[in-house]
């Protein structure tokens, strides 16, 4: 029988992932009219028993809004949110009380899925541009990205016929 392996996504919540994109690469995607950024890279971990697995994970940004509060970021799995940020003008968070604004998705087992399970997010106060947005999220999901910004080459290249 084939495993889904979300047993092992409160250890990947907890560890750093790469993917392979410079945040000014995701910016300018965002920034296009489809407001929309979308990759998946394979993440590599060990399970209960220390045997390697490999996971495909994605990484989707919206950004489409015009507003800060139509922005969101979610890391999926097999195409199931297991982490992310969003807003909303009022949330029941994890503890049953009522949340306003930025939250964090809190990944629940039973259900396998970060859909519902919300908590506050304060250090998402204040942001208000989409680089911003980017920089904070990444990291508070231990997303780590490229240093090198490739689309920077591609247009130098593409201005010098060769």
């Amino acid at each position: 029988m084939a495993s889904n392996n979300f047993y092992l996504v409160p250890q990947i919540r907890a560890e750093d992932k790469y993917f392979d994109v410079n945040v000014q690469e995701i910016l300018r995607s965002v920034l296009a009219p489809s407001g929309k950024f979308d990759l998946k890279e394979e993440h590599a971990t060990k399970d209960e028993f220390g045997i390697d697995c490999r996971v495909l994970l994605r990484l989707n940004v919206n950004c489409q809004s015009k507003v800060v509060e139509g922005w969101t970021i979610a890391l999926k799995m097999h195409d199931e949110r297991i982490d992310g940020f969003d807003w909303e003008a009022e949330f029941t968070t994890v503890e049953g009380n009522i949340g306003r604004g930025w939250h964090r998705h809190q990944w629940s087992q039973r259900e396998q899925s970060a859909k519902h399970a919300k908590i506050p997010a304060p250090d998402l106060a204040g942001t208000d541009a989409r680089e911003q947005f980017l920089i904070r999220t990444l990291s508070m999901m231990r997303i780590k990205t490229n240093a090198r910004d490739y689309g920077d080459q591609l247009s130098i290249s593409e201005g010098n016929p060769i």
